[in-house]
């Protein structure tokens, strides 16, 4: 089942950077939404040529040239995948006027390949932390590239 939830994350986040919706990608892949959002929520099973139709789908997109089920082995394709993971961070800032205080920051780590790395923490976002949390947790969801972090927070918060 961990494959499985694997792969459905790796649709999952295919889809949202080809900027596809569900019933797209359902209806290219000749399955039904409903069993798109199961396997990209890690409740489906999904057999290999499921999962290679769906794959060959995001690839038509990504490339524009249609592909052959039998071009790319899914394994591969999803360890080329960079994923991130955000987190909050608690800090200490000092002010002249009001001393120390504490803040929050928002941290993101790359993983590739199987190993996870500290790759950008955005510091002093925010001191309340009731903010922070459904923005890191969104983040995390829709896997927000590290490059638009600094964007995404400067027009939530």
């Amino acid at each position: 089942m961990a494959e499985d939830f694997r792969a459905g994350y790796q649709i999952l986040r295919l889809r949202v950077l080809c900027g596809c919706s569900q019933e797209e990608l359902a209806f290219g892949a000749g399955i039904s939404s409903n069993y798109l959002r199961q396997i990209e929520h890690g409740t489906a099973n999904p057999s290999l040529d499921v999962l290679t139709r769906i794959f060959a789908y995001l690839y038509t997109l990504v490339t524009g040239q249609e592909a052959s089920p039998a071009l790319f082995a899914i394994d591969l394709l999803s360890e080329d995948i960079p994923m991130w993971r955000y987190h909050i961070v608690h800090e200490t800032q000092c002010h002249p006027d009001l001393g120390a205080f504490p803040t929050l920051g928002v941290q993101v780590e790359v993983q590739r390949r199987g190993v996870w790395a500290v790759l950008d923490t955005l510091h002093d976002v925010t001191v309340d932390l009731a903010v922070l949390q459904p923005l890191v947790a969104a983040f995390n969801h829709l896997q927000l590239s590290p490059l638009h972090l600094r964007d995404a927070v400067e027009a939530i918060l």
